[in-house]
């Protein structure tokens, strides 16, 4: 006996538990939308039902299988359930705004066709209008029940309802994000740090220029960069809020190895830029300026690679090292003053005519001085830089030291072979070590006439060493005549 009640009790909590409703709304007629009288419950065990809802004001059919009740229609796909509550299956009220210019329009919305036939139809819970671009709507787009097509451009869906109660899609959204903003000072764009682009749904992502960007203003809201003279080589976009980052991106100078104008251009998935090899001012003609590595990876003697934006920008004339420069006087190349020698990408080098060089020739001396020599010819000699004559003397050499807080002018212990056109042989050091003005020569030459803190001695005699002694040597014999 007490089995048997176990079993009854059983099989009622298992009968509950397939159906959360014991009640439904019923009608026997239905009519437009919004006229059906509910009043009437039915007892049930299964789920609730009501008819598919075919348009804002037309129900589907008593005579297409529809009801209003308990358990399920016949065909099931044309009515909606529910067992989420007794009574559930009340008339639908979801809405949707239908017109851009009148908020008031709207529209009860039909249910949608369930992809499984025997689950019924399903009611609608999304919304669509145009964007907004902070003042008005688009008109590409439509208003109304339903969400968004793939890819549709000028759409943006919602679900609910407005806090006000209304359809959701009955708002004008405001700022939905923000970009990095750029300025152009100078003929250069760069970053805003001290404000934002404020941008509206209607341009969802960011974008920014280069820094050489033609562009008079830019606009960092959207995605845009196909209009007017914009291009993906000189506008990058992204998505996410204030991801247009310059400082993110690689971009490289490109043109022509001898382009007059080189313009900065946005790189695809590299991080190096390369350009042609510079040897004295002779760019070479087989190699650009772009995005990209040089052959291998590694320098040539025609590329050179970089790694950061812009960083294959043109060398210019900068200053690299001196060299002599020389004249055919009497009969005989004569050494002259040093000049400033531009090398380049390459070698630091200097050249000059052999001794024997009595008849002056086009490649006894190549570019003044500066570099090797044109051809390693009888008549010319490739030197390293700065010694591009004949060594006249030896001298101890002084650099300045300031490492570790030292501040002091230093000697090399032996004196080495000097390099000058001065004829008079002569050897400097600082009087004051301590002091760094006043010092400008490296002790090879004879003090000038403004080196204030400057002493000039006999070949190798500026150790500082040799200074001492002789002028012990002076004084001691003062010193005895005085005892």
């Amino acid at each position: 006996m007490i089995i048997m009640c176990v079993l009854v009790v059983l099989a009622t909590l298992i009968g509950h538990s397939e159906s959360a409703v014991t009640t439904c709304k019923t009608a026997t007629a239905w009519g437009t939308v919004g006229s059906v009288d509910l009043t009437d419950a039915q007892a049930c065990t299964s789920k609730c039902a009501r008819p598919k809802l075919l348009s804002a004001t037309a129900y589907e059919t008593e005579a297409n299988g529809a009801k209003w009740g308990c358990g399920a229609c016949d065909p099931p796909e044309n009515c909606v359930y529910c067992d989420d509550a007794d009574d559930c299956n009340i008339q639908p009220t979801f809405e949707c705004r239908t017109s851009k210019d009148d908020n008031t329009a709207k529209s009860l919305c039909p249910d949608k066709a369930h992809e499984t036939a025997a689950d019924g139809a399903i009611p609608e819970t999304e919304c669509k209008r145009t964007l907004f671009d902070g003042t008005n709507f688009g008109s590409t787009g439509t208003w109304g029940c339903g969400g968004c097509a793939e890819n549709a451009a000028d759409c943006v869906a919602c679900t609910g309802a407005a806090d006000d109660g209304s359809p959701c899609n009955n708002v004008a959204a405001g700022v939905t994000h923000t970009c990095r903003q750029y300025v152009k000072t100078n003929e250069v764009f760069s970053e805003n740090t001290a404000a934002k682009d404020e941008c509206q749904e209607n341009t969802p992502g960011c974008r920014m220029p280069t820094p050489d960007n033609a562009a008079a203003t830019w606009n960092a809201c959207g995605k845009d960069c196909t209009s007017g003279d914009q291009t993906t080589g000189i506008c990058r976009a992204c998505d996410g809020e204030n991801c247009n980052d310059q400082t993110s991106v690689e971009y490289c100078k490109t043109g022509a190895h001898n382009a007059e104008a080189l313009v900065s251009n946005f790189c695809a998935d590299v991080n190096k830029c390369q350009r042609p090899f510079n040897t004295y001012g002779t760019l070479a003609t087989t190699i650009n300026y772009e995005c990209g590595d040089c052959e291998d990876g590694a320098d040539t003697d025609t590329c050179k690679v970089c790694e950061g934006s812009d960083c294959n920008t043109p060398l210019g004339d900068v200053d690299t090292h001196k060299c002599f420069q020389y004249a055919f006087e009497n009969n005989k190349w004569v050494a002259k003053a040093q000049e400033q020698c531009q090398a380049g990408d390459a070698a630091q080098k200097c050249n000059m005519p052999a001794k024997d060089a009595e008849t002056p020739a086009a490649d006894d001396v190549s570019k003044k001085g500066c570099g090797p020599c044109v051809a390693e010819a009888a008549k010319c000699t490739t030197t390293d830089a700065e010694k591009n004559v004949e060594t006249t003397h030896k001298c101890h050499t002084w650099d300045w030291n300031d490492a570790d807080g030292k501040k002091t002018w230093e000697f090399t212990k032996d004196a080495v072979d000097c390099y000058t056109a001065d004829t008079a042989t002569k050897c400097s050091l600082p009087k004051d070590r301590s002091k760094k003005d006043g010092f400008v020569g490296n002790g090879c030459t004879a003090c000038g006439t403004d080196d204030a803190n400057c002493m000039t001695t006999e070949k190798e005699e500026n150790s500082g060493r040799r200074v001492i002694f002789s002028l012990l040597a002076l004084a001691l014999p003062i010193f005895y005549a005085l005892l």
